[in-house]
């Protein structure tokens, strides 16, 4: 049994506790909530009402949902019990030491696994006629699900009982009272060399994966032209040669041309880009929230960190790893009603500025008539 003085204890300052406090509780409760509400849509509400989701896709958004929770309520525990006290203690059960970290690293590689998968699976689908009728079915998506989860507790395994609480002695001045600290039971050097493996043969592939698919998604979409998209390419054509020739023969015409309306963009090429930006974003998600995490925890393993700011650091990026977990389930499951949120959103906002934008055209037109009606003499508007 060891003694330590409280005050090498005390990392995180008041002000520093409730606002990581007030960022993650929130992260905690609506990715909770939005990962239940997944399962519900897909598992219990009708199946008639997901009938054009394919078995493969909507075990995976499932089970992509269970990840997540397992992320939110492990990371989420443990990173709140810390946040909440003034020492920095181990305040969660002792079997909570035992297996926090398996249940971490099997959550964040089940995700990156199924999200890969998800991602090869749109990517196939876009092939031309492609057999949906002949896709992967029910049993074939559970049993690919299962496969998925025993890889990743499989790979993870060692990490059971590599951590454990240990009791402790903390000195308060002329005072002391005993404590526990989730402290590493294995062999530092198992640790680091299992975090390893697991990033460069499990994690760091399927990233490549993720990346390079949807990059192959994003171009084969702004490549792909619409059925009538060159027939209205030729009738644009045609009326830019008729605009022309008309504009050639009257100098009236050319001038009444010049404040002529832009032509409106193609509903097919405002969908290329919405959906190429949000593939970009799915790759900007997956990258962040993802890859700092990765390369802080092999940094801190294999190299000795001192001060506050690593703390602080490694609190900022569970909580993009959190964020990740709520985002999921807007970008894979309630995307519709996510956009339909932001464009409402903008719409409102473009609202306000086309109103403002007309009020003030027209304050500036009254000026100058005001102006051509009283040309000289000090007048009030």
């Amino acid at each position: 049994m060891s003694a330590i003085l409280e005050s090498q204890l005390l990392i995180y300052s008041y002000e520093a506790r409730v606002i990581y406090q007030a960022i993650i509780w929130p992260i905690v409760v609506i990715g909770t909530l939005a990962n239940l509400g997944v399962i519900y849509r897909i598992a219990f509400i009708s199946w008639t009402k997901n009938s054009i989701l394919r078995p493969f896709y909507r075990a995976f958004i499932v089970s992509l949902a269970l990840s997540d929770l397992l992320l939110l309520v492990s990371s989420g525990s443990n990173t709140l019990s810390s946040q909440s006290n003034r020492v920095f203690l181990w305040y969660l059960p002792d079997w909570a030491c035992t297996v926090i970290p398996f249940f971490q690293t099997v959550a964040v590689l089940t995700n990156s696994l199924l999200l890969s998968a998800i991602a090869i699976d749109r990517y196939t689908a876009m092939k031309p006629k492609y057999p949906i009728s002949k896709g992967i079915k029910w049993p074939y998506a559970i049993l690919f699900v299962i496969l998925v989860w025993s890889i990743s507790a499989a790979a993870s395994h060692t990490l059971i009982g590599a951590y454990s609480a240990e009791t402790i002695i903390v000195i308060n001045n002329s005072s002391y009272y005993r404590a526990k600290l989730c402290t590493n039971s294995s062999s530092r050097h198992i640790i680091s060399t299992t975090y390893a493996v697991l990033f460069a043969v499990i994690f760091l592939p399927l990233a490549i994966v993720f990346v390079t698919v949807y990059i192959l998604l994003a171009l084969n979409i702004w490549k792909r032209r619409s059925p009538g998209e060159r027939s209205q390419l030729g009738n644009s054509s045609d009326s830019q040669f008729t605009d022309t020739s008309t504009a050639s023969t009257s100098a009236s015409n050319r001038g009444q041309s010049s404040f002529r309306r832009p032509m409106p963009t193609p509903a097919h090429v405002t969908r290329k880009k919405r959906t190429v930006k949000m593939i970009l974003l799915l790759i900007i998600i997956f990258v962040m929230s993802k890859l700092p995490h990765w390369i802080f925890l092999l940094y801190k393993l294999y190299a000795t960190i001192n001060g506050i700011f690593w703390w602080h650091l490694q609190t900022i990026l569970t909580i993009l790893s959190l964020l990740n977990s709520v985002v999921n389930p807007f970008l894979y499951a309630f995307l519709n009603e996510a956009l339909s949120l932001c464009s409402w959103i903008g719409s409102c906002c473009s609202r306000k500025d086309t109103a403002n934008l007309v009020t003030t055209a027209t304050e500036k037109r009254r000026n100058s008539i005001t102006s051509i009606k009283v040309p000289r003499g000090p007048y009030s508007n």
